[in-house]
Order: C-alpha cells, then structure tokens, then sequence
C-alpha cells in the first residue's frame, strides 16, 4: 500500500515536471517566432522607407510658399519641413508649408534681437534685451508654449552681435557688443545646462563665432580676422572667415587672400586645404552637419565629396530643413525641391 502511494506520487510529480516543460518550451518558442516575425517585419519596413527615400530625393517642386517679406532675417526651415521660421520688424513670425498659413507671431515689448530654430526639435529660442537685461526664451511650435529660459544682467548699451548653440553639450554662447563712446568691447556669454551664465573677456573684437557640436571648442575670429580656438590662435591658418563646421566638428574657414582656399581645422589644428575649382560662388550656407558652396545655379557640399544639386538660374538660394532645399523664384515665393546631397 505504501508502496502503491509513493509510486502515485512519484506519477504526479512526473506528469506536473512534464507540464512545466511543456509550457517552458512553448513560451521559449512563442518568444522566438515573435522576435524572427518582428525581425522579418522590420526588414522589410526599412527596405520600404530606403525604396522611398531614394524616389523622394528627386529635384522636383514641392510647394510654393508667399508673404515672407525680403526684409525677413534668420529664416529657417524645420528638420521636418513643417515650418518656415523668420524675424521681421523685431517680431517672429511661424508659418506653416503645408498650409502655407501664419501659425504664431511672437512680439517682445523690447523687440527681438536674434532668433534660432533649433536643427533637430521644432523649437525656436531667441533673445532679446531690456532695461540692461537679457532674455533667453523659447517657444515650442507643436505645443504653443513660450518659456523664459534665463534671464541676467548686461552691460548698458549693449548688443547682440551672434549666437550660437549645441544640441548635443546643451550650451549657447552669445556675443554680445558694448558700446562706450567711440569704444567698442566684445564679451562672450555663455549658458550650460544648469542655466549658470559665465562671461568671458576675448580681449580683442569678435567678428564671427562658431561653437562645435560635441565640445565644448569655441571657434571665432578678430577684427583681422585671425582664426581663434580655445582662445588661442590656429597656426597655419591667416586672414581667414569662418563658414562653418560639419558633424565631426571639423570647421571651415574661406581664405581672405586666396578665393580658391578652404581652410579646414579642428581644435587648434589646421587639418587641410581644399582648394574651390570654380570661384564664382555666391555664399556659403551650414547646417552644422555639413558645408556648403552656393553658386548661382548649383550648390556643393563641401563635407560630401563635394556632392552637387543643379537648379534653375531664376531661384536664390534661402536655406535648408529636413530633405528639401528652399529658394525663392523671380516672384518672391519661396519654393523647395528635394535634395540630393
């Protein structure tokens, strides 16, 4: 009889073992096909969205856009080619490219020195000054909100000369131009992520002012335009402007004496020289990923093997967003072809 339980015993401890294998084993399994069905799905998803990118990326009009005044400065387009963002008369104005309707203006009693559309959020932060302080705000297009993000004391009769910002260190470096009678005094300001504000004293007129994106490099010129990094002059490197760096935080300057001369550097080292075969250029333009040469029909990308993208001779060149290029035609519309470089 003792015997007859243990043996029962042993009969349902086996067939309970057998069961928890037997759901081991299909969960093991379930979670196996769902990652091989997730892997298959996601493959061909990305096969998709490359099929689509390479039939987007066509010079071919993409919209039409009116009523941006040629008085307009600091006009940006999203990294989503959503919105168009411009300062006209001290006021911001957001219009939409879809719709091509005017979402938000935004007015300062003070008025607005500078403004900035922020490269990878749909995000505009701008500046301005009041009863010898300064403002940093910004305005968050998708939700409509307008946040003071600092606000600090300046010197009387002060200026907004440049700005520039990093995404990835989170710090934004403000030049700002003092004047004193016949003086001027250039200082640079910089704010971090906690919000601490430092002054920094040059020492010398700031003509131009670039920050890298991954360090804390900042990269500017005198009023002779020697070339500075880390307050410290680049060797090699003379009568230069700075016209913008790429994602490796390689910075290019154009040579003042010599039009075919780009001078490329990296902290305080001049790496090399790339040399512009044709000289006829109208501009530069940097979207702090890559640098561009702006001819009258045709833009290079300095930072891709020199890529091109070929247009119409009536188009000017106004700037770039996500996969577009923006021109305005002979009739003040501002238009977009998609990019190819």
């Amino acid at each position: 009889m003792r015997r007859l339980k243990i043996k029962n015993k042993l009969k349902r401890s086996l067939i309970f073992l057998t069961f928890i294998y037997a759901f081991c084993a299909f969960i093991i399994c379930f979670v196996v096909i769902s990652r091989l069905n997730a892997s298959i799905v996601t493959h061909n998803i990305s096969q998709v969205n490359d099929a689509n990118s390479k039939a987007s990326l066509k010079e071919v009009p993409n919209f039409t856009m009116d009523n941006v005044p040629n008085g307009a400065i600091d006009i940006s387009f999203s990294y989503d080619d959503k919105y168009c963002t411009y300062l006209y008369n001290s006021g911001i104005y957001v219009k939409e490219i879809g719709t091509n309707k005017l979402i938000k203006k935004i007015s300062e009693r003070s008025g607005i020195r500078k403004s900035i559309l922020m490269g990878n959020r749909n995000i505009i932060m701008y500046f301005c000054i009041l009863n010898n302080k300064l403002k940093v705000k910004t305005y968050n297009i998708e939700n409509g909100l307008i946040t003071e993000q600092k606000s600090f004391a300046v010197p009387k009769n002060s200026a907004i000369k440049s700005v520039d910002y990093s995404s990835a260190t989170n710090l934004i470096f403000i030049n700002l131009e003092q004047i004193s009678g016949n003086n001027k005094i250039d200082s640079i300001y910089y704010l971090n992520i906690m919000k601490n504000v430092r002054r920094i004293y040059p020492g010398h007129r700031v003509n131009n002012m670039l920050l890298a994106n991954n360090s804390l490099a900042l990269y500017f010129e005198d009023n002779n335009n020697n070339l500075y990094c880390h307050s410290k002059p680049i060797l090699g490197v003379k009568r230069a402007h700075i016209i913008g760096c790429d994602s490796s935080d390689n910075v290019y300057a154009r040579s003042l004496d010599n039009k075919s001369i780009i001078y490329v550097v990296n902290n305080n080292n001049l790496i090399k020289i790339r040399r512009l075969n044709d000289l006829n250029f109208v501009g530069f333009y940097t979207n702090k990923n890559n640098v561009y040469v702006i001819y009258k029909n045709y833009i290079i990308n300095l930072t891709s093997n020199n890529a091109r993208l070929t247009y119409n001779n009536d188009l000017r060149f106004i700037g770039m967003g996500g996969l577009n290029v923006y021109f305005k035609d002979s009739n003040d519309h501002i238009v977009g072809l998609k990019r190819t470089i």
